[in-house]
């Protein structure tokens, strides 16, 4: 699955009322609902090789916005000490609604599909709420 399909998948949860997440799974996966528990989300990609600076630039970018995002409580790229082309967005938000409009804002909807172009994979974004 696409990074813009997995964005429309955890997109839809949210509309469908869900207050919070603390699961997404894709392929007959279940969705369970929790409230007014901080979210977190680590969202994966492998990067091509000859695109990783430019995956970087745009990622710094996203990074400097979303800081200013109501109910961002963490928001971070990181690349894999053992695979440089392997990148996580580790994000922890204050509620589900927080969430939803940072992936509505301006920002998100400009930037990520930028990064998609670089990906040479993407990986299911996990969603998760502490126990």
């Amino acid at each position: 699955m696409c990074f813009a399909g997995m964005m429309l998948c955890m997109t839809a949860a949210i509309s469908a009322g869900l207050t919070s997440v603390t699961a997404v799974r894709h392929n007959n996966r279940a969705l369970r609902k929790e409230k007014n528990h901080m979210i977190k989300v680590v969202a994966r990609t492998l990067v091509r090789e000859e695109c990783i600076e430019a995956y970087h630039e745009l990622a710094r970018e996203i990074v400097a916005e979303t800081k200013k995002d109501r109910g961002m409580i963490t928001y971070t790229m990181n690349q894999s000490t053992t695979d440089k082309r392997l990148h996580a967005m580790i994000e922890a938000w204050e509620d589900m609604e927080s969430l939803q409009a940072h992936m509505a804002s301006e920002h998100f909807k400009r930037i990520v599909p930028q990064m998609a172009q670089y990906a040479e994979e993407h990986y299911p974004p996990e969603i998760y709420t502490e126990l």
